[in-house]
């Protein structure tokens, strides 16, 4: 089914975000001075979340990344993995 182009835009949603788009361009400094506005008002708030928010990590994590030929068995990859980490092993309360 073909449609024209002026047929897809033609509808109440469109005239009213033109209208917008519009107003916008023609009171341009207004649109940027709400736009600075909202921006520092972010900033702001964001000066007011508690840090228990964001908690400390106080344990330590290391990520590896560890890339193997497609196919690779699941044992081949433990092995490759235990022997990549400091003990040579898993340690107490690592889940293998």
């Amino acid at each position: 089914m073909w449609v024209k182009p002026q047929e897809v835009f033609d509808g109440p949603f469109n005239d009213r975000f033109r209208a917008l788009v519009d107003w916008c361009v023609e009171h341009r400094w207004i649109t940027i001075g709400l736009t600075v506005g909202t921006f520092v008002l972010g900033l702001v708030g964001m000066g007011q979340v508690q840090q228990q928010f964001f908690p400390d990590s106080n344990r330590p994590e290391v990520l590896v990344d560890v890339w193997l030929p497609e196919g690779t068995g699941v044992a081949a990859n433990l092995s490759h993995a235990s022997c990549r980490s400091p003990s040579g092993r898993a340690g107490e309360g690592v889940k293998v």
